[in-house]
């Protein structure tokens, strides 16, 4: 974890009380891309245009690396629930 980072309290709680699945939480970011830019919209353009980040760290996060830092980032700047994003629970967002 970055210095100066904290943890939003919600993964303290449930990283206790529930297993992550790596599978559906990879699953869930694609669906974020999808959701954010629609389907026809690359990778790439994403990672570059939207989250600022670089396309090879976030073709990681699509395809196989689980960090939670990055999941708490999409609740923060893009508004999708925690819930959604860690095991699939509907609504995405809040309405």
């Amino acid at each position: 974890m970055n210095p100066g980072t904290t943890i939003h309290p919600f993964f303290v709680f449930y990283k206790k009380k529930m297993r992550l699945d790596k599978k559906i939480i990879c699953q869930q970011v694609k669906k974020v891309r999808e959701h954010t830019c629609g389907k026809g919209r690359t990778q790439k353009k994403f990672a570059e245009k939207i989250l600022k980040i670089p396309y090879t760290t976030y073709r990681e996060y699509e395809t196989n690396i689980v960090d939670l830092e990055f999941i708490q980032r999409l609740h923060d700047e893009l508004g999708f629930r925690l819930p959604w994003l860690l095991w699939g629970e509907d609504p995405p967002k809040d309405e």
